[in-house]
């Protein structure tokens, strides 16, 4: 369990450097949620594959972060696994769309 809370934590560490990049403005103490509506605005022009990604990994953080509203026998290795995944693939897909809206060569 604290491996998925360790690395949801650190791709909402990653998104709030890509909102900055997208918006160009400080998402101070936005939470995911928050930060995740602004970028499905349209003119962001943000990567409809990423916003359904992230909005997925919304919801598995909310999941995680409430201990009262999960089921901890849910949380198996193969969950961690895809999880794992799933944020790698985020952080991916944000590293490259930042790259490519400042022109850097990835």
């Amino acid at each position: 369990m604290a491996a998925i809370m360790f690395i949801l934590r650190a791709t909402e560490d990653v998104l709030r450097n890509y909102y900055s990049c997208v918006t160009n403005a400080d998402p101070g103490r936005s939470n995911w949620g928050n930060m995740l509506n602004v970028l499905e605005i349209p003119i962001l022009s943000c990567p409809q594959s990423l916003v359904n990604l992230l909005g997925q990994l919304q919801r598995t953080r909310n999941a995680v972060m409430h201990p009262r509203q999960r089921n901890d026998n849910e949380w198996t290795l193969e969950a961690a696994r895809e999880i794992l995944d799933h944020c790698r693939s985020a952080i991916q897909m944000m590293a490259a769309d930042a790259n490519r809206r400042s022109g850097a060569s990835t």
